[in-house]
C-alpha cells in the first residue's frame, strides 16, 4: 500500500518537533556520509544517505523525494525549511552537503535500516544471510526496494535444498512467487516430515490448503498407478522372494 506509507513517512516527520524531549540522535557507523543529503530516522539513530540512490532503488522514495512538502524540498523555501525540519537541523545539516529530506522511519530497529541499505551500498561487502534476511525483506518489501528483494531472492534459491520450508515461509509472506514455486514442490516431497515442524505454522492458510490439496492428489493418482500395474500384472506381482503380493 505505497499510498498509506508515504503518508505515514510525511506525517512522522513533524513528530521530532514534538514537546516530548528528544535524544540526541548518534550517527550510524557504517552509512553517515558527509556528502549524503537524506537524513533517515530510526529509532536514536540517524543515517546520511544518497537521495540518489534511494530514489534509483525504491519506488517509495523515488514519489517521497518527487513531493511537494516543504520537508523534501527545503531549498524552495528556506525560511521555513529550518522551523518545519526535524530536530531543529539547518538545511545543511551539521556537515557542508544540504539536506533535501529528512525522513523519519517509525517502529524501525536501527540495525534493521543499517542492513538494508548496507544491501544497497555494495561497498560494504554486506551478504545476506539467515541472520538478516527475515528484516531486509521487510522493509524491502514496506519501501518498495525490487532490487533488495532480488537479492534476498537470490539467496532463498541457494538456500532451497537446506531448508525448503523456511524459505517457502518467506517466499509466502513476501509474495515471491518463483522461488515459492520451488519450495512448495520440495516441501511436499518431504510432507509427512516437514508438516509438524513449528515453521509450518507460520504459512498463510490459503498456503496450508494449497500443501493438502496437493498431497491428496498425490496420493489418488499413487492409488490410481497402484491399481493399472495391479491389472497389468494380472492381479499381482512377484515380490523377488519365492512369493506375489499386491503393489505397494
Amino acid at each position: 500500500m505505497p499510498a498509506l506509507l508515504l503518508r505515514t513517512a510525511v506525517a512522522s516527520t513533524p513528530d521530532c518537533a514534538s514537546d516530548a524531549p528528544i535524544m540526541s540522535p548518534r550517527k550510524d557507523p557504517t552509512h553517515y556520509y558527509e556528502d549524503g543529503n537524506v537524513l533517515l530516522f530510526a529509532g536514536n539513530v540517524q543515517f546520511r544517505v544518497h537521495a540518489s540512490i534511494l530514489r534509483r532503488s525504491s519506488d517509495f522514495f523515488e514519489k517521497l523525494l518527487n513531493g511537494n512538502w516543504r520537508e523534501t524540498n527545503p531549498q524552495d523555501n528556506p525560511s521555513q525549511a529550518s522551523s518545519n525540519s526535524s530536530g531543529g537541523l539547518s538545511d545543511h545539516g551539521s556537515d557542508d552537503a544540504p539536506i533535501v529530506a529528512r525522513v523519519k522511519l517509525p517502529g524501525k530497529d536501527p540495525k534493521h535500516v543499517e542492513s538494508l541499505l548496507s544491501t544497497l551500498y555494495l561497498h560494504t561487502k554486506h551478504r545476506v544471510s539467515w541472520a538478516n534476511v527475515q528484516p531486509i525483506l521487510h522493509l524491502a518489501d514496506e519501501y518498495l526496494f525490487p532490487r533488495v528483494l532480488a537479492r534476498c531472492d537470490q539467496f532463498l534459491r541457494r538456500e532451497l535444498k537446506k531448508k525448503p520450508l523456511e524459505v517457502l515461509v518467506l517466499a509466502d509472506r513476501y509474495r515471491l512467487p518463483a522461488v515459492r514455486k520451488e519450495a512448495c514442490l520440495l516441501v511436499l516431497d518431504d510432507y509427512s516430515r516437514l508438516c509438524h515442524r513449528p515453521e509450518y505454522k507460520e504459512l498463510t492458510m490459503d498456503t496450508r490448503v494449497e500443501l493438502q490439496a496437493a498431497i491428496a492428489q498425490r496420493g489418488r493418482r499413487g492409488r490410481a498407478i497402484s491399481v493399472r500395474r495391479y491389472e497389468r500384472n494380472g492381479g499381482c506381482t512377484f515380490c523377488g522372494h519365492g512369493h506375489y503380493a499386491l503393489p505397494a
